[in-house]
């Protein structure tokens, strides 16, 4: 009896620490998705003073809190947990190794799964949008996250492509033919972030230009899904706020 009563005490404070948590599980990935933002071009400058490779491991315990972060919010579901779970632990185990060989096929193959892990993430921030009914800062909050990971998934993409092809991108500051120093996880994380983001807003200042056929695809699927992105999103996000102000319906009999 007493066991009983204990228990039932236990589950009321956990159910309602749990709903908390799942109240803000957007605003947490966003707060942890800004960091990385933040981080990257302050690990490039501590990176160049003091020690070489540091940027890569800061980057490395960023991206570690992110991925938590992800797989946290996506989980709704016990199927949703698993596959998050066991993408982020695919991410987590692999970007040991390769921080520690900085072999190229050990960095992109953590390139590849931790877009597959994104887009995964992605699919699941838009699909929970497009299922509320009431607008809350969580809510805008999962759409800012939607945003920013489509600019990270890209950026990973430019690293991944890079790599293949070191003409892809070329920066035009110099002769135009100078391979732009674009790389996702360590000192270089920033330029291509910027190039990224600068595409997904259409901004294009120039600096960074894409000559190869491969990367003026991506560029322009990035620049039309950034665009889709918004105008899709804010038309639900409006037209939600707008019936929530709505009232109800008048009932024929009344």
């Amino acid at each position: 009896m007493i066991s009983s009563e204990k228990n039932a005490a236990v589950s009321g404070k956990t159910r309602p620490f749990r709903l908390r948590v799942q109240n803000v599980r957007f605003t947490q990935l966003l707060i942890m998705l800004a960091l990385l933002l933040i981080t990257a071009p302050a690990a490039a400058q501590i990176d160049s003073r003091f020690s070489r490779g540091l940027a890569s491991w800061m980057m490395g315990a960023v991206l570690t809190f992110v991925l938590i972060s992800a797989a946290v919010a996506v989980s709704s579901t016990p199927r949703e947990t698993r596959v998050a779970v066991l993408l982020a632990g695919l991410c987590l185990v692999m970007m040991l190794p390769a921080r520690l060989m900085q072999r190229g096929w050990l960095e992109q193959m953590e390139a590849a799964v931790l877009t597959a892990f994104l887009t995964y993430v992605l699919c699941l921030v838009i699909r929970a949008l497009f299922r509320v009914r009431q607008v809350s800062w969580d809510v805008i909050a999962a759409s800012l996250c939607g945003y920013l990971l489509l600019g990270i998934i890209f950026a990973i993409l430019y690293s991944f492509l890079l790599a293949v092809d070191p003409q892809a991108v070329v920066d035009s500051r110099q002769d135009g033919t100078t391979p732009a120093a674009l790389h996702f996880g360590d000192q270089r994380t920033s330029a291509v972030l910027y190039f990224s983001f600068v595409t997904l807003t259409t901004l294009g200042y120039g600096d960074l230009t894409p000559v190869s056929d491969t990367a003026r695809m991506i560029t322009a699927t990035e620049a039309v899904m950034g665009q889709l992105y918004l105008v899709v999103l804010v038309a639900r996000l409006v037209g939600l706020h707008v019936a929530a102000g709505l009232p109800p319906p008048v009932s024929p009999d009344d």
